[in-house]
């Protein structure tokens, strides 16, 4: 019989593994579901929490199967470990950017917590301001403008699972803007849905035009860029 790993133990007769990850103080958990292997992550510290959360998430995932229900969902729940099973897939080959390591860590630790149990498709405008609210008051204070580039794009990673597999229309993708970092007085911050940043008077006199034309408007999606209003900028 193999030896467990210290941080390493068996649970429902084997049919669970909870482990722990080098350097990660959070319990992981893996079972196989109808020939798929499943890969969680508990959220939790304490063992005793981490079992009992790994035994209910599997029994979830048991009913699933037994009901002729998919085994992965829209949930974002479901999505996000997907997008999380990938990029460690590609960190482990060698080949995804160092970032992902990032993205992981903000997926597991602020967008899971907060959309996990609601559908890929459902999140709106007004969940995603729900959502900086909840990330301001857990963060304790508002976050850098660094900060939220890595969440939106760890947030655009998840999304990009879902459009990849059909689940939800690019055209749906919610849009994530970036307000952490102070702005010069008259500059416009414009983000893309990957998460990069500019300024007005980086984009040249044409991107200045358009600025004058939409001053007056809070938000305009123009060839995949938004522009936020002046006031709500900084």
């Amino acid at each position: 019989m193999r030896q467990l790993r210290d941080d390493t133990h068996l649970i429902l007769e084997g049919e669970v593994r909870v482990y722990r990850r080098e350097r990660s103080k959070r319990w992981q958990a893996a079972f196989v579901i109808d020939g798929h292997t499943i890969r969680i992550s508990t959220g939790k510290r304490d063992l005793a929490e981490a079992k009992e959360y790994a035994c209910d998430t599997f029994l979830e995932y048991k009913f699933r199967h037994k009901n002729d229900l998919p085994v992965v969902t829209k949930k974002f729940s479901d999505v996000a470990k997907l997008a999380i099973v990938d990029m460690r897939k590609q960190l482990d080959a060698g080949l995804g950017r160092k970032v992902f390591a990032d993205y992981i860590v903000c997926i597991e630790r602020y967008l899971i917590p907060f959309f996990g149990a609601q559908f890929a498709t459902s999140i709106d405008y007004q969940k995603i301001q729900d959502f900086y609210e909840w990330r301001r008051a857990k963060m304790g204070r508002e976050p850098k403008a660094s900060t939220l580039n890595t969440h939106n794009s760890a947030m655009n990673r998840v999304f990009e699972e879902a459009v990849a597999r059909g689940f939800i229309a690019h055209k749906s993708v919610p849009l994530m803007v970036n307000r952490g970092e102070k702005r010069s007085r008259g500059s416009v911050a414009c983000a893309r849905t990957d998460g990069s940043m500019n300024h007005l008077s980086e984009m040249g006199s044409a991107a200045s035009k358009i600025c004058a034309a939409v001053f007056c408007s809070q938000v305009l999606i123009t060839s995949g860029w938004y522009f936020v209003d002046p006031k709500d900028a900084g």
